[in-house]
């Protein structure tokens, strides 16, 4: 139950702090006829779309810091409280993994926030369709758990590692287990980067 809501917490948390600066940023410049007066500006279009990434990047990577060290200080704890015999320690190692799956999770949900802002013709577009990755996200993620919905996941295999964000999502759950592999580690963050 802990490996379903942990990563899902996580994401959720980023998402939260990211979706409206990412709608803002594009979406809403675009409204307010900021981003035309931007573009006949003597400024590459490659310059004002990567000032414009790298900082909801830098915004969301710091978010999914502070969710990370929550979720490092957490985790012993939960097990602590909910007394469970199997408790959570973890070695650097998994820590370590966690966090590079919850920076490349960071980026994949940034770059898909940047997407649909960019795609979006106003503020409120963006952020009615911004939700829709999100709950595709939380639905899934909370029915990976389930003994019904598992067997299905399981039987897409390698195909859950391509997929940016989802595939985050699943092998956070699979390393809060101790269940993964170095194939699905390396897969998932370079898709996701």
């Amino acid at each position: 139950m802990l490996a379903g809501l942990i990563p899902i917490i996580i994401l959720m948390g980023v998402y939260m702090v990211v979706m409206n600066l990412a709608a803002e940023s594009v979406a809403g410049d675009k409204e307010r006829g900021f981003l035309n007066t931007m573009l006949i500006a003597p400024v590459k279009r490659s310059s004002i779309a990567a000032g414009k990434s790298v900082f909801i990047l830098l915004v969301s990577i710091l978010s999914g810091l502070s969710a990370f060290v929550g979720m490092a200080i957490s985790l012993p704890k939960l097990g602590e409280a909910m007394q469970l015999e199997s408790s959570f320690h973890y070695s650097i190692t998994e820590y370590i993994l966690l966090f590079a799956i919850t920076i490349t999770a960071v980026f994949a949900l940034a770059s898909i926030l940047l997407i649909i802002s960019t795609l979006a013709k106003d503020v409120k577009q963006a952020t009615t369709f911004s939700p829709a990755v999100m709950m595709v996200l939380l639905v899934g993620g909370m029915l990976g758990t389930t003994e019904g919905f598992k067997p299905m996941i399981e039987s897409l295999g390698m195909i859950n590692n391509f997929i940016p964000a989802w595939n985050a999502i699943l092998l956070m759950q699979d390393i809060i287990i101790l269940d993964y592999s170095a194939n699905m580690i390396l897969i998932t963050c370079v898709v996701n980067l």
